[in-house]
């Protein structure tokens, strides 16, 4: 058995975890449970994947003010198409993660019709619980079945595993960059052009090239606030290629 699969296999389950663990929760560590999530999310090649299939097109700002508006005007209900739900939440969890928006005030304006105390329980029947299920669902459905996944005997390295959280976490951090309000065009783009180096050298398993590329990215980024969460986690990880 690999040990991608291996993960692959305990990650979705951490997955699960990190989704359950919120929803049993209150409300007052809902930061920290969503930071959870998208981890379990981001060292995960196959449920990154899936999910990022959903995000191909998706107009998170666009579809946000829309339901802003529906709220406005007493309206608003959350899709019926499943797909539109996890899209939804991801962007809304990368969103809230990255302070762009309070959670607080995003529950508090979307289901004020549950009554005061009640719009994190209706946030997670509504939201969360369908994420969850959904998200689970669509892995099964595509042949990622953490009971039927194929097992192979070749038995990949800790560092093959390292790239593999590299690029996805370098995916994850090239959407929050283009997400980004605070940043100007010109900015993004700058950043954009060492972001698709640095995925292209971790593809080839290029340390000496990654080094080099995230030096010169770190400078880009030195004084983005919003960024620097991210960007120490993403090269904390990249340290560990040299433990």
């Amino acid at each position: 058995m690999s040990t991608m699969e291996l993960n692959d296999r305990d990650n979705i389950q951490n997955f699960i975890n990190a989704c359950d663990d919120m929803i049993k929760g209150k409300f007052i560590m809902a930061d920290s449970k969503i930071s959870k999530i998208l981890e379990s999310i981001a060292v995960n090649e196959e449920l990154y994947n899936l999910i990022n299939d959903f995000l191909r097109g998706y107009n998170f700002q666009r579809e946000y003010e829309k339901a802003l508006n529906e709220c406005d005007n007493g309206i608003y209900q959350t899709p019926e198409d499943i797909k539109k739900i996890i899209a939804f939440v991801m962007c809304l969890f990368v969103e809230v993660d990255h302070y762009r928006i309070r959670f607080y005030d995003f529950i508090s304006r979307f289901f004020r019709n549950a009554g005061a105390g009640n719009e994190y329980a209706e946030f997670v029947k509504c939201m969360l619980t369908p994420f969850k299920e959904g998200v689970v669902a669509q892995f099964n459905s595509a042949n990622y079945s953490i009971e039927t996944m194929n097992i192979h005997n070749d038995v990949k390295s800790v560092e093959n595993d390292i790239y593999m959280q590299l690029s996805n976490q370098l995916k994850l951090f090239k959407n929050e960059v283009n997400l980004a309000k605070k940043i100007s065009a010109k900015k993004k783009e700058e950043i954009n052009i060492y972001l698709s180096g640095c995925i292209e050298a971790v593809g080839y398993k290029n340390k000496k090239l990654f080094s080099a590329l995230i030096t010169a990215l770190d400078k880009e980024v030195r004084n983005e606030k919003v960024l620097r969460t991210s960007y120490n986690s993403l090269t904390s990880l990249f340290l560990k290629l040299y433990d």
